[in-house]
């Protein structure tokens, strides 16, 4: 696995969430909660290739 296919999908997934909001803005609560939701589910795309960049080059 490299590091670029993380980042590609997170890029494309962030994408669909901006184009989400813009078209389908959340209301009440319960839209707001399933959007977070969808958020924090990105949140290993941007994680793992940082991870696997720390590890290839450690810094110390």
């Amino acid at each position: 696995m490299d590091a670029r296919f993380f980042y590609i999908i997170g890029a494309i997934y962030s994408l669909v969430l901006i184009a989400y909001v813009f078209i389908y803005p959340p209301k009440n609560f319960e839209e707001w909660f399933v959007f977070i939701g969808m958020c924090c589910i990105m949140t290993p795309f941007i994680g793992i290739p940082v991870w696997i960049n720390m590890k290839k080059h450690p810094r110390i």
